[in-house]
C-alpha cells in the first residue's frame, strides 16, 4: 500500500461547514486535496468500489492506499460512522462490515460531486450526483439538506441530486448503488481526461477500448485537431442529431474523449474514458 499523509488528521477529512467550488467539485479538504492532487500530477482515475469492479485503464483505488498503516478506505469509512453517530445516526458494530461500501458511498455524496455508472438492464448509466449543499447551491439549488440516513446506509438506495454542469442544471433523483459499476469523483474523472488528451497528442496510438462487451481498437492521435473540430461544427452533415448532442455533453463533462480513426479518414470515434482498455504507441 501506499502511504499518505492528511495533515491535521481526523480534522482534514471533516467536510460540514466548509465550502466548495463548482469548478472544484468538492468540498477541498484534506483528504480531497490529496486525492485530487495526486490524480492530477499522476493522471489516475481514483475508484472507490474497485474490489466490485473490473479493472479500468490508469486507475488506482481508495483502498490501495494507507494512512499510518490504516487503509485509507477504512479510515474513511470509520469517519463517517462516528460522523453520522454525532448527527444521532447509530450502525450498529454487528452491522458495520456489510455497511462498508455504504458507509465510503454516503462520506464520498455528502462531500464531492460524484461519477458514477451502473448497469439498468443491459444498458450502463451514468450520472453525476451529489448530497452536498455547498456544493449544488453553486447550481441554484436552495433549501435542499440531505443529511446522511440510515435508511440510505442500509438499503443502498440513495435520494441525490443529479448534476449537468455544462447546463448548471439539477434534478432529484434515486440511485441504487447495489447495481454500481463505477464509483468515482467527477474531479477524478476530469484527471484522467486531462491525462489522455495530452498523452495522444504525442504522436500516433492504437487504442484499444470496450463496446457492447467486446473489445475493438482504432489508430488516432489528437494531433489531428483539424478533424475534430470539424466534426463538432454545427453545420456537420450525416451525423445523428442525438449522437452529437450526447456526445457534447460528455465531451463537456471530459467524460468522453472524440478521436479521428486514420484507418476510416472522416470518421470520428468517441470513447468514454473508462472504455478504454489500453494505448500503446503505433509501430
Amino acid at each position: 500500500m501506499i502511504d499518505v499523509d492528511l495533515v491535521g488528521g481526523t480534522e482534514s477529512l471533516r467536510y460540514e461547514g466548509k465550502s466548495g467550488s463548482a469548478e472544484d467539485g468538492a468540498i477541498m479538504n484534506g483528504f480531497h486535496g490529496v486525492v485530487y492532487g495526486r490524480g492530477y500530477d499522476e493522471g489516475f482515475l481514483f475508484t472507490f468500489n474497485r474490489r466490485e469492479n473490473p479493472l479500468f485503464y490508469r486507475t488506482m483505488d481508495v483502498s490501495e492506499f494507507s494512512v499510518n498503516g490504516v487503509r485509507l478506505d477504512e479510515v474513511l469509512i470509520n469517519f463517517q460512522k462516528d460522523f453520522i453517530k454525532e448527527n444521532g445516526i447509530f450502525i450498529e458494530d454487528e452491522l458495520t462490515e456489510q455497511l462498508k461500501q455504504n458507509l465510503l458511498y454516503s462520506y464520498l455524496l455528502q462531500s464531492a460531486l460524484c461519477y458514477v455508472e451502473f448497469y439498468d438492464g443491459e444498458e450502463t448509466i451514468g450520472m453525476i450526483v451529489s448530497q452536498c449543499y455547498e456544493l449544488l447551491k453553486n447550481f441554484g439549488v436552495d433549501d435542499w439538506m440531505v443529511q446522511p440516513s440510515k435508511t440510505e446506509i442500509e438499503s443502498s438506495v440513495f435520494g441525490v441530486m443529479r448534476v449537468w454542469p455544462q447546463y448548471d442544471r439539477v434534478e432529484p433523483a434515486v440511485v441504487d448503488l447495489k447495481k454500481v459499476k463505477l464509483f468515482t469523483t467527477r474531479y477524478a474523472m476530469q484527471n484522467l481526461y486531462s491525462y489522455l488528451y495530452f498523452e495522444l497528442l504525442g504522436g500516433v496510438f492504437d487504442v484499444s477500448y470496450s463496446i457492447d462487451k467486446n473489445v475493438d481498437s482504432i489508430i488516432t492521435t489528437r494531433d489531428n485537431e483539424s478533424l475534430t473540430n470539424q466534426w463538432s461544427n454545427d453545420d456537420l452533415y450525416g451525423v445523428d442529431l442525438e449522437v452529437k448532442i450526447r456526445v457534447e455533453e460528455d465531451f463537456a463533462n471530459r467524460f468522453s474523449i472524440v478521436l479521428p480513426n486514420l484507418e476510416a479518414p472522416g470518421e470520428m470515434v468517441v470513447v468514454p474514458i473508462v472504455d478504454i482498455k489500453e494505448i500503446f504507441r503505433h509501430s
